[in-house]
């Protein structure tokens, strides 16, 4: 299995079947080894996870309960439409090379009515796109007209009927489940339930039933195992799942099999095992309160057939709790349970995550694993108290080998990272969201709940983690919109540091993203292999270099953005909607013109609205600088022989000495600016720079400029009380001593202050 790549940015405009036209492979995250049960999945790999939140892959998938999950190679951002009650739950599972993100609502009718496809994020990524309805398959008993709310019904035989969820029916359908949920917790969950009354099971279009794949013949004996889970007052659990795995060799079995009235009956070979379980149970009289049960056996040996492994969620009593230096309440609590076989190659990995904090959260302890290894990760969010002065957040992450009976943290100040963070808006408050999290060896891959957060805002940021963690992070410019999305590089974060994050900082433009220096894989935007170039443009750029990303399309599938690369003047590529190219190269020296043209009008964005951005640059055969060892060279060309080249394409940073709203103050302001070139490539000297300022898009201003060393400037920008309140626009220009050229101009790149 090949090392996977880092990917710059979350690149919302690079759909999954785009990314598929320009040539970019998937990289699975497991292990491809069928295994038996009553479902059968194949076992999460140990691989080396992908380093960047998002990839060129990147696509963003609606559930049927209206929560949206954007997906990549690297891992999952959940999106809850609700984040109180029990649609604050979710289960992340990881098998096979698929990921499903689960709503705990739907976990009792998973494998009833609900068939798992539904909930494979993966997949659904792979065959749809978020404004495209999600089709389904709702299979009949007896004939019967299904009446399922928000569904909308294309077609009908006298078994099943086909039909899609919009946007508005999967929001009906989630507040339908949520109510039945309630409805069957409150009555002792009875066998049938009226929002599926006539309803064998509802599948996603094209998709297999809940059956799972073809069972395969193992090469060695099974038996029978009996699963009991019992509920916290030790009554038969109605309805749920075991995550089931043999730690000799997570490839003889790894499955999660349904439990009904308590009882699951599996054929596993001889040997060791271990298993969780999750219960939730809902109180009948507040109506309100979930209390959800955690329960694991570490290791559990298989010496015959007819044992029974009993599952007690009465075990469950610790409460996970951390305390802080400075008082804050819980904005959001992972529990992630990593089970890896004793050849540390394989496994599988259970995620919980709690966004409303009422809900009470308890654990069984368990020992450290004495087959394979065992890793029990409890990861905090924490929102500080605005009336202990400014806003202030903790992301704290705590790995450990056993399930400790005492799960309280305190956190010391020796512990803690500090970052000051600023979050810049453009023009007007915005509700955005925000994760930050960590990205674990094991774990195959980031899993990140994004937070609400208004911009603009300063704010200070507490982090603790083991030493060594990497952490992810994300931003999600507009709550209701998704844009900008911008993903940071990995960061560590050493206990005692102090570091400085903005975020959204104009002037937002297209470029490329750097690395972090705890960045290990990296796939180059800007590189030549085989005669062949790769060009991944980062349709976002702020003031930080490793930050990347791209706006959602608007609804309807509009053109946002256009991409065209042309070589001596021909036209090599011309695509829509995606920031990314494999195009053929010539042998001998050529020119090279990529053309990037980008529109944030429609997503509502009032600063840099629309950009265009002109690159030309020469290349040749035998020309250009050897990417690092640590690089990836091209999507579909990760390690080539004949080496790989990082192209010489210019770009700029020009941080604007705006206030948090994008807007110049009256005055004289110096404006920095960085000329260099993409990532990895051999530094050119530059030879012009020309920084230039519109009010009409008409009549442009030349800024003063003076240079203060090779490809650092100092221009001067001017705000004058006639121009109060104007949108500006910004128009760069550069030159380096090869030939290469660089013409950037940003529609309202800031706007003059009014007073």
């Amino acid at each position: 299995m090949g090392s996977p790549a880092e990917h710059v940015g979350i690149a919302r405009v690079l759909r999954a079947s785009a990314a598929a036209k320009a040539g970019a492979v998937a990289v699975l995250l497991f292990a491809a080894v069928a295994t038996v049960g009553p479902q059968s999945f194949v076992p999460l790999a140990a691989a080396r996870p992908t380093e960047r939140v998002g990839s060129g892959g990147t696509s963003e998938v609606r559930l049927v309960t209206g929560d949206m999950v954007q997906v990549a190679t690297a891992g999952v951002v959940v999106r809850p439409a609700q984040r109180r009650g029990i649609a604050g739950e979710f289960q992340t599972l990881r098998l096979g090379t698929s990921t499903y993100v689960i709503p705990a609502a739907a976990r009792p009718y998973l494998g009833r009515y609900l068939d798992p496809g539904l909930f494979d994020v993966t997949r659904l990524a792979a065959s749809s796109a978020v404004d495209q309805p999600m089709g389904v398959r709702i299979t009949l008993e007896h004939g019967i007209r299904a009446d399922l709310p928000g569904v909308t019904i294309t077609g009908r035989s006298s078994s099943t009927e086909t039909g899609y969820f919009t946007t508005a029916g999967a929001d009906t359908f989630r507040r339908a489940l949520d109510a039945q949920w309630r409805f069957d917790a409150h009555h002792g969950w009875p066998s049938h339930s009226a929002l599926f009354a006539a309803i064998a099971a509802i599948a996603p279009v094209g998709a297999a039933t809940a059956a799972g794949p073809e069972t395969v013949r193992p090469a060695f004996a099974q038996v029978t195992l009996s699963l009991r889970v019992l509920d916290g007052q030790g009554r038969p659990v109605p309805f749920t799942s075991v995550a089931l795995m043999n730690t000799d060799d997570a490839r003889r079995y790894v499955a999660f099999p349904p439990v009904v009235d308590g009882l699951a009956k599996v054929s596993v070979p001889l040997g060791n095992y271990s298993a969780l379980a999750t219960v939730d149970e809902f109180d009948p009289h507040t109506q309100a309160h979930l209390t959800s049960r955690t329960v694991a056996a570490t290791d559990y040996r298989v010496r015959r057939a007819g044992q029974t492994l009993v599952l007690d969620a009465r075990t469950a009593t610790s409460r996970p709790s951390v305390h802080t230096p400075r008082p804050a309440g819980r904005d959001l609590l992972l529990l992630s349970w990593a089970r890896l076989d004793q050849h540390g190659a394989t496994g599988l990995s259970a995620l919980n995550g709690y966004e409303d904090p009422h809900t009470l959260v308890l654990v069984s302890p368990a020992p450290p694993a004495r087959v394979g290894l065992q890793h029990w990760v409890t990861e905090w969010t924490l929102q500080g108290s605005p009336a202990h002065g400014l806003p202030y957040t903790y992301d704290l992450v705590f790995d450990d080998p056993d399930i400790a009976s005492d799960q309280a943290r305190v956190v010391r100040n020796d512990q803690i990272a500090t970052v000051h963070a600023r979050y810049y808006a453009d023009g007007q408050p915005r509700i955005s969201l925000f994760a930050r999290g960590p990205v674990l060896q094991y774990q195959g891959g980031y899993q990140l709940f994004p937070a609400p957060l208004t911009a603009p805002q300063v704010r200070t940021e507490y982090v603790v983690s083991p030493p060594g963690v990497r952490w992810s992070a994300v931003l999600l410019g507009d709550a209701t919109t998704s844009s900008p999305a911008i993903a940071d590089g990995l960061r560590r974060y050493p206990a005692g540091s102090h570091s400085r994050a903005d975020w959204l900082r104009p002037a937002l433009m297209p470029g490329f993203a750097g690395p972090t220096p705890a960045d290990r894989d990296y796939l180059c935007p800007a590189c030549r292999a085989h005669n062949q170039l790769s060009l991944q443009i980062a349709a976002v750029t702020d003031s930080t270099p490793s930050h990347a990303g791209s706006p959602d399309e608007p609804p309807h599938g509009a053109r946002t953005a256009r991409l065209r690369i042309y070589r001596d003047g021909r036209l090599l590529a011309d695509e829509n909607n995606i920031a990314v190219a494999l195009v053929p190269a010539s042998a001998r020296k050529a020119t090279y013109r990529l053309l990037f043209q980008l529109d944030r009008g429609a997503t509502g964005a009032l600063l840099s609205t629309r950009t265009r951005t002109d690159l030309t640059f020469r290349s040749s055969a035998r020309q250009g600088r050897a990417i690092p060892a640590n690089w990836t060279c091209t999507p579909t060309d990760p390690q080539p022989e004949a080496g790989c080249a990082a192209l010489p394409l210019l770009e700029v940073r020009a941080p604007l000495p705006v206030d948090l709203n994008g807007e110049l103050p009256w005055g004289r302001h110096p404006l920095g600016v960085t000329v260099s070139h993409a990532p990895g490539a051999a530094a050119i000297p530059i030879t012009r720079l020309v920084v230039a300022t519109s009010t009409d898009g008409a009549m442009w201003r030349r800024a003063p400029i003076v240079q203060q060393s090779d490809g650092r400037y100092r221009a001067q920008l001017v705000a004058e009380p006639a121009s109060a309140g104007l949108p500006v626009a910004l128009r760069i220009t550069a030159r380096d001593a090869a030939g290469g050229t660089l013409r950037q101009t940003i529609r309202a790149a800031y706007t003059i202050a009014q007073s």
